[in-house]
This record gives structure tokens, sequence and C-alpha cells, in this order.
């Protein structure tokens, strides 16, 4: 099963690309690009792919709970330690490592030789700010929320076990009435507490297998999905708030089943391509910007550009960081271990 958990997680990651994939904002949103071109991204990006998401959120807390072998004794605090050091080292080394480049970046292009660097985003605030709140590698804000969850998993884990599923109506209406709880997302809250019960519920060789018609939870799901995409055109790029909190969740359990419908060779190729998952969790958003916006610099902003640069730009992307991942940690171990929290 954990095969599974790391093949359905590089899926996942690569969704992850696709959601970060979108080029209408080079034209100031959907409002402003070609009908069909903000349908065929909003679809995708904000669709689709915002199911790998809470997927991600599942898969830890899921691998919590199997991991853990005697969950009420002192080991706890053994595996949760070693879980925030995995997830707490790489926050700083991309996070807090940003922020000082981009300043160094600043100041020397501009006292050394006089250029306009301005283009280059710079946190706000103290270089702390940024490894804490991650405004610009904000793909880090989930890298946060899993460090807060894990320290919350202890109270999480006996609370799923003495109330058993019943316990995710709190999180759940959170969910739907707010984004965050503090600095912690009430998805990733939702979702991790689900992940908790799922773990307890199935034994780690057991597969946690569906009971619903796939089929016909996925026509739900890109149901809300098409409804979603055409209010977002309809309201200038707005969706109601409902439809958007429900379209991840129901996308979920299609994920999860799905993937056991791919092709054998696929998930043999998604599981061993799975190693390489939180380097590509990492380095995609950097590197996806700078292709993004070099190619449209040289195609312009035309409908036709614009959907050749969105359709190029994510395998691209993964592509580079899986062969990125792959020369550093051959040549580079220890470097590799430290960007990717020893994965």
């Amino acid at each position: 099963m954990s095969e599974k958990l790391r093949g359905l997680g590089f899926v996942a990651m690569c969704m992850v690309v696709v959601i970060h994939g979108v080029t209408i904002s080079a034209v100031g949103g959907p409002e402003h690009a070609p009908v069909v071109v903000s349908f065929v991204q909003l679809f995708l990006s904000d669709g689709i792919a915002r199911a790998a998401v809470p997927v991600f959120f599942c898969i830890s807390g899921v691998l919590l709970v199997w991991r853990m072998p005697d969950p009420g004794a002192v080991n706890w605090l053994q595996t949760i330690m070693r879980r925030v050091k995995r997830l707490a080292v790489p926050l700083l080394v991309w996070a807090g490592g940003w922020a000082l480049t981009a300043r160094l970046l600043r100041f020397a292009g501009y006292k050394l030789f006089n250029v306009d660097m301005s283009w280059i985003p710079v946190p706000d605030g103290s270089v702390f700010n940024e490894v804490v709140f991650s405004r610009t590698v904000y793909q880090f804000w989930f890298v946060r929320d899993l460090i807060i969850l894990t320290l919350l998993a202890p109270v999480l884990e006996w609370c799923a076990r003495r109330i058993g599923p019943w316990v995710l109506l709190c999180p759940s209406f959170l969910y739907f009435v707010t984004w965050h709880i503090g600095p912690v997302t009430t998805l990733g809250l939702f979702a991790y507490w689900t992940g908790i019960c799922l773990g307890l519920h199935f034994q780690r060789e057991q597969n946690i297998e569906s009971r619903f018609n796939l089929w016909l939870v996925a026509c739900a799901w890109l149901a809300v999905i098409l409804v979603k995409t055409w209010s977002q055109l309809e309201l200038g790029g707005e969706a109601s708030s409902l439809l958007y909190a429900a379209a991840p969740l129901v996308g979920v359990p299609v994920l999860w089943s799905g993937y056991d419908r791919l092709p054998a060779s696929i998930r043999v190729w998604a599981e061993q391509l799975g190693a390489y998952s939180f380097f590509l969790f990492a380095a995609h958003e950097p590197l996806i910007t700078v292709v993004k916006k070099s190619a449209l610099f040289l195609t312009g902003t035309g409908g036709w550009a614009l959907t050749g640069v969105y359709l190029g730009a994510v395998p691209l992307t993964i592509i580079i960081c899986l062969l990125a991942g792959r020369y550093i940690k051959s040549l580079f171990p220890s470097l590799y271990g430290l960007l990717t929290g020893w994965r």
C-alpha cells in the first residue's frame, strides 16, 4: 500500500505543477483572455488539479499512523520530532535561502551594475517572516501546515480513536466557512485528520478500498467543476465559496480509487519517480515561473501563445526538475538530503 501512496503522491505532485502552469494571469486574468483559453485553464488548473492538495494532506495523515508502531507510547515524541525535522530543514533551506538570495541579487544589481532588479520578488518584512509565512516561495505553506499538524497529531489521533469518523464534522464545517485557523489552513486540517481516521481504520497491508461507484462520483466531480468554472467566467474570475470548497474534496476519492485503474506500467513508473516528489514540489514553482515568462516574452500573449505555453511549460518543468533531482542526488547526496529532508 505504501507503494501506491508513493505513486499517487507523484501523480498529485504533477497536478500541482498544472495548478501553477496557468498563463492567463499574464494578461490580467480570465476576463482579459479568450473565453476558450480561460475555460480550459480554469477547468484544468483551478478545477481538476486542485484535488491534489487534499490528497497530499490525506496521504501524510495515513502514513503518520501507519509508521507509528504504538501510537499511545512515548514513540510519539520521537516520531513527531523526526517528521518535524524532515519538514523544517527543507523549509529553512528553500524559503530562507530564497529570501536571502533575492535580497543579495537586488543589492548587487543596483550597487554593482546600476541595474534595476525590482522585478525579483522580495518578501516583505524579515527573513523569519518569509520562512514562517512563505509569501515568496508560497507553495511551502503546505510544509508549514504539515509541521503544525504533525505537532498536533497526538491530539488529532486521540480524538479520532475516541470519537471515530464523527470527529471530522468539526473540521469539515470549519473548512466550508473559513480558509484559515491561525496559521493553519482548514483544508489541511480536514484532509490530514481524514488521513488519520483512514490510517486507524485500515491496516497497512490492506488496501483502502473504495465502496462507491467511481464513474458516478467522477461525473459528479466534473459537473461541480464545470459549474464552478462557468461561474468564474460569468462573475469575472470569482466562484461561490461553496463550489470552490466542494470541488477538490469530491475529487479526492476519484483520484484515490482512479489510481488503481491506471495501467500497471504507469503505476510502476509513478512509484519509481515518487522518490523525487518532494524535490519536484520544492523546485517547480520558481522554475515554471521562469519558463512561462521567458516563453511569453518570445511568443507574445495572444490566445494561441497562452495555450501553447500553458501546455508546454508543465511537462518541461517536470522533466527538468526530475533530471535535476536525479543529478543532485547522485553527485551531491548530502545537499539533496538538505533540500528534501532526507527523502
